[in-house]
């Protein structure tokens, strides 16, 4: 997920992908998670709380770093804007699964989503254009693409 040459990240680097990979935490607590490690950063490397210029050229990893934690947050973003953190639901008629994004790869046209599914049993990758907002929720019709969630997931699934 990042270059790790500055060893003294490993520490979030590691906590960031845990909270990413955690199926179970509501978007609140997912948050909250994310908000410590971005506290904690500030403290051990003086992160400061506004744009500056010389410490992004000083400690471009830990800013880049930071950033992305920050940019993970969901209960901060637009409904409709899909990005690391949010959860997908994966449906095929009645059945469904829950994924959540957490990491974004730009393939050279394509954006595509990297996700672990509910029970962290499972990985995804999607097409950014196959995923739908409904106003409340984002969505992978299984149908609609061909892909039967059997396929997905390697077994049955139910509501």
């Amino acid at each position: 997920m990042m270059n790790k040459k500055d060893t003294r990240l490993l520490p979030f680097i590691v906590e960031f992908e845990k909270v990413l990979k955690s199926s179970n935490l509501s978007d609140e607590e997912h948050d909250l998670q994310l908000s410590k490690i971005m506290t904690e950063m500030e403290r051990k490397f003086g992160v400061p709380s506004l744009n500056n210029e010389h410490f992004n050229r000083t400690f471009p990893e830990c800013i880049e770093l930071y950033r992305k934690i920050s940019d993970a947050r969901v209960t901060l973003e637009e409904d409709g804007i899909l990005q690391i953190g949010k959860k997908i639901k994966v449906v095929d008629g009645e059945q469904f699964r829950t994924a959540k994004a957490y990491d974004r790869k730009d393939i050279g046209t394509s954006v595509w989503f990297m996700c672990i599914d509910q029970d962290g049993e499972f990985g995804y990758a999607f097409d950014e254009k196959t995923i739908e907002w409904t106003g409340s929720y984002f969505v992978y019709d299984c149908q609609k693409h061909n892909t039967p969630l059997s396929m997905i997931t390697g077994g049955d699934n139910g509501p």
